[in-house]
């Protein structure tokens, strides 16, 4: 990867800075993550317990009506829109393993049993 001006960049670092716990369904809580120079705020943190599953959702923004009120699904659930995105599931992928790696060092109490599977 080259960077401008002609050097080699080297690959992001990822690390949690910050992390909110909320138990709802599969969410865990929100981490703040930087990703190299770019700060990442409020990045979901998931755990399916029952697969033992855990993955990291970027940030996304509320989908609003006409009258400025949050839209929900056909579920009752507010609807919310991606503000950012991968442009591959192996990024995607990486980026979850990384915050899971530090927030089950930092953060062990964010998952079931204390460690995320």
């Amino acid at each position: 990867m080259s960077a401008p001006g002609g050097g080699v960049m080297s690959r992001p670092q990822v690390r949690v800075v910050s992390f909110k716990p909320v138990q709802r369904n599969t969410l865990r809580g929100f981490a703040t993550v930087e990703f190299g120079s770019l700060r990442i705020i409020d990045c979901s943190v998931h755990e399916h317990v029952t697969s033992g599953r855990c993955w990291v959702s970027l940030p996304g923004k509320p989908v609003l009506d006409d009258q400025g009120r949050i839209n929900a699904t056909d579920r009752g659930k507010l609807a919310y829109s991606p503000t950012a995105e991968w442009t591959n599931r192996n990024a995607s992928d990486r980026f979850s393993q990384l915050v899971i790696a530090e927030l089950r060092r930092d953060w062990p109490e964010a998952f079931t049993n204390g460690a995320a599977r």
